[in-house]
């Protein structure tokens, strides 16, 4: 009796496991911060599905930056804004500069570049 109680544990907890993975895909691909920018951006430019994976790859990897150099804050904030106004001008996909320069200024300034 107990080795099926198990199983049925590890069950639940695999449908769990399940489902988050399927949010989080789902999060990334319909619109939710870097994947989400990152797909806006492949459709607005025209580009392939390496693009979009390059795009999600240099997000990654400003934000390990921003925890390596205990800059999360500064990254959120900055990153936050790029994704919330950007927008399809002439098949770039961006936000405009000055509006994030503030934040551009202090995420650069925090890591060092």
């Amino acid at each position: 009796m107990r080795e099926r109680t198990t199983h049925k544990h590890w069950g639940r907890k695999l449908l769990a496991l399940g489902v988050a993975a399927f949010a989080v895909a789902l999060f990334a691909a319909c619109g939710g911060g870097a994947g989400g920018y990152c797909s806006q951006a492949r459709v607005c430019e025209g580009g392939v599905q390496a693009d979009q994976n390059a795009c999600n790859i240099v997000e990654e990897e400003a934000e390990e930056l921003a925890e390596l150099k205990n800059c999360e804050s500064e990254w959120d904030n900055y990153a936050n804004c790029r994704y919330d106004n950007a927008r399809c001008n002439n098949h770039v996909y961006a936000a405009d500069a000055k509006i994030c320069q503030t934040q551009a200024d202090q995420w650069s300034k925090c890591v060092g570049l």
